[in-house]
Formats: structure tokens, C-alpha cells, sequence
């Protein structure tokens, strides 16, 4: 590997830049004072970089995970070397400190547009300063690269473990998820509508603002996270029949986080949303080739010839969040506080608006629990106020 040094620039290399030019030998961390020298090293990286690639490497390379992991690991080696000058394997419990207040109000040179490609110049590892949650997202990614360099023995110590991040990102305990009130989807779906029947007619516009609404009633009815849906297949639906209820139920196999493949219960609404969506492009969800991705693709020439590829998380956001724009767009005159909400909303406010919804109309949460895949009925438990509700109602019971 080249020598070669990479100026400290106001604009951080990002992690591909580093590989490819390599570090001095000072920062590579071949000689980090926190190396574990006195026992057998359980992984074959001699370098921080390398390191982290073989930390990367446990988890699927088309999974959320990584990519979440993948982005954090690059801000803070950017921060590393070209702030802290040192390398990942000399840093102690301060510097972690010390990356954290970065994070806070990172500068200017640092922050740039989502998505912007490496390959434009124009990438830059944030796009502005970091929330509360968010900061300490990254402080618990970190600490498991950290504890996992530590485990195979390249790192002698975890200076994790004498920092102050034990509690865990999420939402804290009576805040309730960002999330749409029902009457503002309501006005979102509505102002969707309307576009869409604005636009009728007119080729690749009528069908961009179809699957717009199909994929705003879809993700909400559902619950889904916006990769899960990026990812789905027709084949992916099948029936189960409830001899009992004399009815028929569709469920969608999704393969969420940790690549784990689980079903997912597919609403009337939602079904709905679909074969109107399928109809104006002139596919049946029955007879159609399984391996047909439930959103499809719009090439520069419309519907594409060859329905195989699936869209991508990130072209799956920006679709989300164009439909936002949209529908605010719509609203801001007669509505404009509705208008601002969905302005400044997320694709994963569905997913909090679905088990808000359901846990206000007194659906069981193990059942919202099944239906999201939690881990722990704990999280699903975020998204509603039931205790709060049954606690004021029990004190206000109370005469005195």
C-alpha cells in the first residue's frame, strides 16, 4: 500500500479515498498505542482501515445495517485523521468526547447534500448538525465497532467502556414518534388524489404521481420500512385462507433487518393501492411474472421494458419524499400547518403513523409487535400513551 499523505483538508477523503491513496504509517495504526500486542489478533487486519472493512464485512453488504454502519464508521474515521490526527487505535475515552461535541455543530466544510456521490467531489460525510437521537445512534455503532476490535483482539482496550453512552438511541420514554395526525394524511392522501387525477392522461407524468400515492397508502396501511417495499416482489404476496371467517387474508413476505425473512399482513386498502396502481400500468397482480418488483422502475423512455430490477432504498426515499413535497405543495394555501408537517416529514413517519394509528384503536401491541417485527414488545410500546392514559384516569378517580 502507498504512503502517500492525504492533506488534512477542510474537506475530509472519504473511507474509498483512503483505501485507494493509503495513510503514513504514523496514522495507519500499525503502531497504535491501544494495539493488542500480547495475544493472537482473530482477524488478518494489520491497519485501522482494514479493520473497520473486516468489521463491515459481518454484516450483509445490501442491508440496511451496513449501510447505517457503514456511514458512521466514515464520519468518524474522517474525524479521526483529519481532525484528531491520530490514529483509530491510539484513541482514548476524551476523544470520544471530543468526536461527540464535532457531531454537535460539525462545520461547514464537512456538511454537504444528501446523497451527493463520491465520484461529483461534491460528498461530504454530514449534511448539518446532528440531533440528540441521532448523535447518539452513532455513539452506540461506535461502541460496537469498538467492542468487536476489541474482542478479536485488535484493540487492546475499549475506551467505550469508561464513556458515558449506555443509553441507547430512540425515543425517550412518553414521547410519542414523529407521526402524521390522521386528519393530516387524510389531506396528504386527498392532495395526492388530486394530482393524480390532474395528471391524468398525460403519459409518465399520470404514472409518477400514481406511485406516488400507492407508495405513501402502501408504506402506511403496512408499516413497512421504505427499503422493505424498495425490495418487495408480486411473488413476494400470497393468500392464507381463514376457513373459520369464510374470508381470505394477504400477507407479503419481507426481508427486513438482519435479513430476516418474516410476513407481513397486507390490508384491504393497501391491496387496493395496489391493483389500482398495477391497472393504469396495465399489469395484473395475479398473472403477472413474480419477480415483478411491487414498485417498478420509470426509465427516461416511461415504464421500463424489463420489470426486474427493484428500486433502491435511496431512489425509494426520494420518491417518498418527492410525494411529500407534492402534497404540501398542494396544501400550503388552505392548509398550511398541514403543509409544514409534511414538508419536514420523513418515509419513516408512516411506519410511526401506522402503529400510532393501530394502537389508538386499541389493537393488542404484541399484535402491532408481530406486525412491525420488534425485537421487544418495549419499542412497539414507544408509539402509544396507553399507560400515561390509564394512569391520569386511575388519579383522577380520586376525590379528595
Amino acid at each position: 500500500m502507498t504512503t502517500e499523505v492525504i492533506p488534512l483538508t477542510p474537506a475530509p477523503p472519504s473511507l474509498d479515498e483512503i483505501a485507494k491513496r493509503g495513510l503514513p504509517v504514523e496514522l495507519s495504526g500499525r503502531d497504535g498505542s491501544n494495539r493488542a500486542k500480547n495475544s493472537v489478533r482473530q482477524i488478518e487486519a494489520d491497519t485501522d482501515i482494514d479493520a473497520i472493512h473486516t468489521w463491515l464485512a459481518e454484516y450483509p453488504p445490501t442491508s440496511s445495517t451496513f449501510r447505517a454502519y457503514r456511514k458512521e464508521a466514515q464520519r468518524f474515521y474522517c474525524w479521526v485523521i483529519g481532525i484528531a490526527g491520530k490514529p483509530l487505535s491510539s484513541l482514548k475515552r476524551e476523544d470520544l468526547d471530543a468526536y461527540r461535541a464535532f457531531i454537535t455543530n460539525p462545520p461547514a466544510e464537512w456538511c454537504g447534500r444528501r446523497n451527493a456521490r463520491k465520484a461529483t467531489g461534491q460528498w461530504k460525510p454530514f449534511e448539518g448538525p446532528l440531533s440528540e437521537r441521532s448523535r447518539a445512534y452513532a455513539m452506540t455503532v461506535l461502541e460496537g465497532l469498538f467492542t468487536y476490535l476489541t474482542d478479536v483482539r485488535y484493540l487492546d482496550g475499549n475506551p467505550f467502556k469508561a464513556a458515558r453512552y449506555r443509553r441507547k438511541a430512540g425515543p425517550q420514554p412518553g414521547k410519542v414518534p414523529k407521526h402524521f395526525p390522521l386528519h393530516t394524511f387524510e389531506r396528504l392522501v386527498s392532495a395526492l388524489q388530486s394530482e393524480c387525477e390532474r395528471l391524468a392522461g398525460q403519459g409518465d407524468a399520470h404514472i409518477e404521481a400514481e406511485r406516488m400515492l400507492f407508495v405513501v397508502r402502501f408504506l402506511a396501511n403496512t408499516g413497512l420500512r421504505r427499503f422493505e417495499l424498495a425490495k418487495a416482489r408480486l411473488g413476494d404476496m400470497y393468500p392464507y385462507r381463514d376457513e373459520k371467517a369464510a374470508a381470505t387474508y394477504w400477507f407479503l413476505t419481507v426481508v427486513g433487518k438482519g435479513e430476516k425473512t418474516e410476513p407481513v399482513a397486507i390490508n384491504q386498502a393497501a391491496v387496493a393501492a395496489l391493483e389500482r396502481y398495477l391497472r393504469l400500468l396495465g399489469l395484473d397482480r395475479r398473472h403477472s411474472d413474480p419477480a415483478t418488483p411491487i414498485v417498478i422502475r420509470l426509465g427516461h423512455q416511461g415504464l421500463q421494458a424489463a420489470l426486474s430490477e427493484p428500486l433502491t432504498n435511496d431512489a425509494m426515499y426520494n420518491l417518498v419524499k418527492k410525494a411529500l413535497r407534492t402534497a404540501a405543495r398542494i396544501l400550503e394555501v388552505e392548509h398550511p400547518e398541514d403543509a409544514v408537517l409534511i414538508r419536514k416529514a420523513t418515509p419513516h413517519w408512516f411506519r410511526h403513523t401506522f402503529t400510532t394509528l393501530m394502537s389508538q384503536n386499541g389493537h393488542p401491541l404484541p399484535v402491532i409487535q408481530s406486525q412491525l417485527r420488534h425485537a421487544s414488545i418495549a419499542t412497539t410500546a414507544i408509539y402509544t400513551h396507553a399507560e400515561q392514559n390509564e394512569m391520569y384516569r386511575a388519579v383522577n378517580s380520586l376525590k379528595l
